[in-house]
Parts: C-alpha cells; structure tokens; sequence
C-alpha cells in the first residue's frame, strides 16, 4: 500500500523498521521523497524528535523542501566533473595543489610533456627542485614564488606569472611561463611552453640582423662604387703621364727613378679600387663556364708561395665535376684573399684546408635562411686552424677597411672584395668562427651544366703597335682626352679626338672612310657611349667599338657582366693593357 505524502518508494515494512528506528534513537535527521496529491515528487529533509509526554510516546516531526539544495549540490557535482575533466585534457601542463604546497593531482599535458609524476614529487617544494635547471635558478624560483604566494594568499589576489628554463624528466630544457591561480582552497600551476616562440624571436632577430647587415654593405657599397669612379679618372691620368713620362726619360736619369715611384703607387692605388668595385659589385667582368676544380688545382702553387712553409696546405676536392660560371680572374682574387687572411690568423704551425662539393638547396631549407636561394650549388671552402673570431668581429669583417690587424698590415679590403665577387655572381657565403677554433669560409656558386664548360682565354703577351690604322677617341674629359691621345700616337696610331659625342658624329660623317676603330667613354654628356656606337656604326657598319669606363655601366653590362659582344677595358689602364686591347678588337 502507498502513504500519502510518503516517500512512494517506501514500502510497509521499511516504514515500520523506519519508526522503530526514531523510537530507538529518540531524535534523528535523513532526507527523503514526498509526493504531493497530483503525484508531484520532491526531496525533502526531515526532523524527528521522540519523547513521552503524559506518558504517551509522541513523535514531533519538521519536515523541509530541499528541492533548490539538490538542484545546488548536483550544479556543483556537474562542475567539478567539468573541472576535472577540463584540468585533466587541458592543452598544458597543470599541476594541482593544496594551499600548503602538497601535490594533489598532475593533468596528462604535464605527464605528456614534462614528464615527473606525484611519485616524483609530492610537494611543489621538490617540484622545484627537480624541474630548476641550476641551484642558483633552483633558489632564485623556489624563492620568488613563495613571496608572491604568499601575497597573493593574504590579499586573495591573483599571482605574478614566473618566467624560467624548465628540465624535463627526460633532460630536455625548455623555456615556459609559470602561471599560479588560487581556486578557493587550492592552487592551480600552469606550465606555458614558449620554447618555440623564443627559437623563433631569436630566428627573427637573426634575420633582422642580417637585413640591416646587408643593407648597410650595400649602402657602403654605392658609396664605395662612386668614389671609385672618380678615383678611377684621377689614377688613369697618374699612370697614363706617369708612364709617358718614363718612356721620355733616360734609364740614367735621376728623375726616372721618382716617376716610377709615383707610377707604382698609382698602380697600387688603383688595385685598392678595383677592391672597392669588386665589394660594390660594379667590376666589370667577362665570366665563362669552367671547373672549380681545375681551376683551383691550377692556383694551388701560387697560394704555396703565398703562405710559410711551416703552414700545411690541404686541397680536398670532390670527385665529381663542380662546373660555374665567372671571370676566373675572381676566383682568383677570392682564393688569394682568404688564404692571406688565414696565413695571418696563424701565429706559428697551422693547417689551411680548401675544399670543394657539390651541394643543393630545397625550400625548407632556405626558410629558415634568408640568404639562401633553392637550387644547386659548388661550395668552395676554406678553413685555417688559426686564432679565430669573436660575434662582435665576424659582424663587421665584410665592411671595406675593417681590419684586425696591425698598422701597415693591410687595407681592410681583402674580405670585402670577396663578398662583392660572391653576391656579383648570384653566390652565398657563410662564416663559421670561434676563438681559438680556427675559420671556415664557406662559399656556394651556382652550378652550371657541365657541357657547358669553356676553355679559358689565353692572355696574349706581346706588346704590338699600330698597323697603320686610324682611331677615333671620344672623351668628355679634357685631361683624360690628351692623354688618350698621346698614348694612341705613342703606339703608332693615327688619332682623332672629339669631346662630346655630337663632335664624334660630325667627325665620322666626314672621316668615315679613314676610321677603322673608335674608343668612346660609356657616360658622357648629350648620350651614352652605347647610343653614339649605334649612331658610328650606321655611318660606317664596318667601325669597330671599344668602350673604357671606371665602373660597371648598365648601357654596356647587365649586373656588371658584359652584354654578348662588347669590347671593354676598365679604367685605369697600363699603355701595354690598351695596346694588347686594341689589337684583339682590331684582329
């Protein structure tokens, strides 16, 4: 049968147990169902009191709706179970703890990731200890974080987040920010991993680093590239009077001995330019395709003569073909440079290795270096076992005039010319250095096909003069212009001059016939050097072209590399480097 108001659940029997019960006990506490007359169920909890009264035994009964608790109480049994769930899936490492310190419970992120369970360490005290990478760390957190907790404990306010290198159970350091939250009788330590965002704060820095490096090269290298242009009209003036002079003079002479003075100093000078074109990327060059390896056998006896006899030379070539494509007159300069320089980072016995490879490139790996292009590549290295370099050096060494060593030792210009060549022939360069680790130059080409390769010129040596010929010379400027003059007239040539290019143009409509070769500057006044050739050779198809200037000039190069069939001489020049000239254009 059901009672009503009872607890339908209850059966009569259970009812009688129950008030034998409170008889027995006198006053007693529970909680139970009701059910209302429309069959309404709701928890309820109930009061009873037991006790004779007149000698009856009576029973006082309080009975109270405890719907709104339950709704409570099961709320918070639903949150903690989100809670729990959420500490134990959360993305980071979690450590749960007691406001005294004692380790309750690790989330998987943290076992996942850091790897030390509670059997590892029950309280946070030995948490530190485990995790701090160095006892001076291992203090310096232990102690900062009681300080904080303590006064987030007595004003109930949250902590300042600890930053610091973390070890991992399995000997891994990372990097992480340590968050602490009080949550009512606990706290909640957060572990966020930014390991990975420093290493790529530090690659980004990096890079920077080398962006303002670059530019800061290639503004000194327009600086560079013009000063060098107008030195060069200066010295082709020096050597050219200089050289005339000599010729003029008797060996006997007191006087000679001073203008070859003058003369070498010029030539000297005008290798120091030729530096700074090269670091400008503004030399003009003439490249071929060749093998690395060939080329770089064939210098090996200069570079022996170069270095001491107690330094050990190794060549380490690969086997096979490293084809590229320069002047192999660059190479040249970029083997002697860096051997000079290793020789003097040497103090007594040492080694220089030179090396070459084959190596490529994919894009993964150019992410991550900015200076890098995909593709194949010929490394030529060079490495000595010298006195090598610290950050702060190895950030300027590609900077024109800086050196390390000694007043009189050297111009400055040596590393410089070697990073203009390397960038002017779309090549990388990288450079590994320590102190008292030695140095390694590594330098990457392009790789050209192998059936490309080409045989190298063949310089001519003979000093050969005028075969009756007739030149025209155009030249804005007036010195330049006579001493152009006189050095043709020297070498037997009939020679006409004009200033500007419209001069040159009226010259050749009346001198057509006579002319056989004209040498024109490349920047001038009215029209580029290349434009009055067009106008020349409509007049007379037949005229050959020989163009001179100070630097690279894009009417007659592209990124310094001479356009297919153009007759070139750089300024300055020797009377014996324009006749050789002269006759290779004419024959």
């Amino acid at each position: 049968m059901k009672v009503f108001g009872i607890d339908p659940d209850f059966s009569p029997d259970q009812w009688e147990a129950h008030k034998e019960k409170r008889r027995r006990l006198g006053t007693m506490s529970f909680e139970s169902r009701h059910i209302t007359k429309d069959g309404h169920i709701f928890p309820v909890e109930i009061r009873t009191n037991h006790f004779e009264f007149n000698g009856d035994m009576m029973s006082l009964t309080f009975d109270r709706d405890i719907t709104e608790r339950k709704r409570a109480e099961e709320a918070r049994r639903e949150s903690e179970a989100r809670f729990q769930k959420l500490f134990k899936l959360g993305p980071i490492p979690m450590v749960h703890a007691s406001k005294e310190g004692r380790i309750m419970e690790l989330n998987d992120a943290f076992l996942d990731t850091i790897g030390y369970s509670t059997e590892d360490a029950a309280t946070i005290e030995q948490a530190w200890h485990l995790l701090s990478t160095d006892s001076v760390q291992k203090e310096k957190v232990r102690t900062e974080w009681r300080k904080e907790l303590a006064h987030a404990l007595a004003d109930n306010i949250t902590m300042k987040a600890l930053e610091c290198s973390v070890r991992c159970k399995n000997g891994n350091e990372r990097r992480m920010i340590i968050s602490t939250r009080l949550i009512e009788e606990s706290i909640i330590l957060g572990f966020f991993d930014i390991t990975a965002h420093q290493r790529a704060e530090a690659e980004r820095e990096r890079l920077q680093e080398q962006l303002h490096q670059s530019q800061k090269l290639e503004a000194v290298g327009v600086l560079a590239g013009g000063v060098a242009h107008d030195f060069n009209n200066m010295l082709g003036a020096i050597m050219g009077y200089a050289e005339l002079a000599i010729n003029d003079t008797n060996r006997a002479d007191p006087i000679r001995a001073k203008i070859e003075a003058i003369l070498d100093a010029a030539r000297r000078s005008a290798d120091l330019t030729r530096q700074l074109l090269a670091f400008a990327r503004k030399q003009t060059i003439e490249p071929v395709v060749f093998d690395l390896n060939t080329s770089v056998e064939a210098i090996m006896e200069m570079i022996r003569r170069l270095i001491e006899e107690n330094i050990e030379l190794t060549w380490l070539p690969t086997e096979e073909p490293c084809p590229i494509c320069m002047d192999p007159v660059q190479l040249d300069q970029i083997l002697v440079n860096l051997c000079v320089n290793a020789r003097d980072a040497i103090a007594d016995v040492g080694r220089i290795t030179i090396e070459t490879n084959a190596v490529s490139f994919d894009a993964d790996y150019c992410r991550s270096h900015a200076e890098f292009l995909p593709g194949d590549y010929v490394l030529l290295a060079v490495s000595d076992n010298g006195c090598g370099m610290d950050k702060e050096t190895r950030s300027h060494i590609f900077e024109p005039f800086f050196t390390t060593k000694g007043l009189g030792m050297g111009t400055g210009m040596g590393l410089s010319t070697v990073y203009g060549i390397v960038r002017q022939n779309q090549g990388f360069i990288n450079v590994y250095s320590e102190p008292g680790k030695g140095t390694t130059f590594r330098i990457y080409f392009p790789k050209s096909p192998a059936d490309a390769i080409e045989a190298k010129p063949q310089r001519l040596e003979a000093f050969r003069r005028s075969r009756g010929e007739t030149i025209l010379i155009v030249e804005d400027e007036p010195m330049l212009l006579e001493l152009g003059m006189m050095m043709l007239q020297r070498l037997g040539y009939s020679v006409i001059s004009a200033a500007t290019p419209g001069e040159a143009i009226q010259i050749a409509k009346k001198n057509s016939e006579k002319i056989q070769l004209f040498i024109t500057d490349v920047v001038m006044p009215e029209m580029t050097g290349r434009d009055l050739a067009d106008r020349l050779q409509e007049i007379r198809p037949g005229m050959k072209c020989l163009f001179m200037s100070g630097y690279t000039a894009n009417v007659i190069a592209h990124q310094g590399v001479l356009d297919q069939g153009v007759n070139f001489i750089q300024k300055p020049f020797s009377l014996q480097d324009l006749a050789e000239k002269i006759r290779q254009v004419l024959d």
